[in-house]
């Protein structure tokens, strides 16, 4: 169909662009003038990004960020964010007049959360090296939400609607840029998340099945990106 061909063809260079993003972002960082080789005490951060992608088809992710990083010594930092994600699930339904045009439903899994973290880098913050390594704790402290239009074409046993605190704690390996007033931020982790969900699951009967304080508690994966700009760096 020629919008699905249209969307996988925004979806392809939504993908590219995020990619170039990155690489911008990375070769901007490395060019910057390099600070002086003494450590510094303090240093002030801000960080963010702003990005959307598809996975597979009619399924989009939508996720924004903003926070804070404060490191002291060169060896120890503390990181406050708040941050965005929304996943996007469409389906087609045809339902139009038109045997041939359809209209489409979603359904929104969303959270939003404050994170803050505490690092350890495993060595010093000097211009003569690639990428600066650290390793840190976390937690994170917010909600969830799945919400389903009224057209979703659902089916027996699926979820409606659905509205959890959730609070994770876990531990993560990152890589961060080192030296430069611009750089690139990522690291990957366990945590275990512990949350309650009120839920709302359809059925066949067309009504839906109610349930409290159900316990939805796990271990899952992390991972994170981020941008930031060093304030502390200065040009020699």
């Amino acid at each position: 169909m020629g919008k699905n061909k249209l969307r996988q063809k925004w979806s392809t260079n939504i993908r590219a662009a995020s990619f170039g993003l990155f690489l911008l972002f990375t070769t901007i960082s490395h060019a910057q003038d390099p600070i002086p080789s003494e450590q510094k005490d303090f240093e002030f951060l801000l960080r963010g990004k702003a990005l959307s992608f598809v996975a597979i088809e009619d399924d989009w992710t939508t996720t924004a960020s903003f926070g804070t990083e404060i490191r002291l010594y060169d060896k120890f930092s503390f990181v406050a964010d708040l941050v965005y994600i929304r996943r996007r699930f469409e389906e087609e339904v045809f339902d139009q007049p038109d045997p041939n045009r359809y209209s489409e439903y979603s359904q929104l899994n969303t959270r939003r959360y404050l994170a803050f973290e505490l690092r350890y880098f495993l060595t010093r913050n000097t211009s003569g090296t690639n990428l600066r390594p650290y390793v840190n704790i976390f937690n994170k402290w917010g909600k969830r939400e799945w919400r389903t239009e009224d057209k979703f074409p659902l089916k027996d046993g699926e979820l409606y609607q659905l509205f959890a605190p959730i609070t994770d704690w876990g531990a993560s390996f990152g890589v961060t840029t080192p030296a430069s007033r611009l750089g690139v931020d990522f690291n990957v982790g366990i945590a275990y998340r512990f949350e309650t969900q009120n839920t709302e699951t359809f059925q066949d009967s067309g009504s839906l099945l109610y349930e409290y304080k159900v316990n939805a508690n796990k271990v899952r994966g992390n991972m994170r990106l981020n941008f930031y700009w060093n304030f502390m760096q200065k040009k020699k």
